[in-house]
């Protein structure tokens, strides 16, 4: 128990600083093709860790699950407030402001392909996040087995 938070640790703390980091990236720089390339790389690095941390550990189904959900804690969270600010208190809009550092990194793929965002979004970004824990979880066995 105690291997998997320590990788859901290092899922949380490396997301929460890319999420950090393309936030300000992306609220000081002014969008233009350029910038949207140069996010790219957050892009990547959003959802490479998630396969990384996937694939160098030896996660079985369930393990890899957990360790995804310990991964979007921050996404999480932030969704509660949001999903409270949206249905309760009915502003779709503050709702959407509360989870944006959570999708900011995945900004140049939201500004190339969809016209709106909307409270489902961030839900998607976990389900692929997790996804991705699972699917390197996965690929490692697969490659073990043929490495013997």
């Amino acid at each position: 128990m105690e291997k998997l938070f320590h990788t859901g640790e290092k899922i949380f703390f490396v997301t929460l600083i890319i999420c950090i980091v393309s936030s300000v990236y992306f609220t000081i720089v002014p969008l233009n093709y350029i910038t949207l390339s140069i996010g790219f790389i957050f892009l990547v690095g959003y959802f490479g860790i998630n396969f990384y941390i996937g694939s160098t550990n030896d996660l079985n189904i369930r393990e890899a699950i957990v360790v995804g959900f310990i991964g979007c804690g921050m996404g999480l969270f932030l969704l509660f407030f949001a999903l409270y600010t949206d249905l309760i208190l009915g502003n779709s809009q503050s709702a959407l402001w509360l989870i944006t550092p959570y999708f900011m990194p995945t900004m140049s793929l939201v500004r190339i392909f969809f016209k709106d965002i909307t409270i489902a979004y961030p839900i998607v970004l976990m389900i692929i996040n997790i996804s991705l824990v699972l699917l390197g979880s996965i690929t490692k066995k697969i490659m073990n087995k043929f490495m013997v």
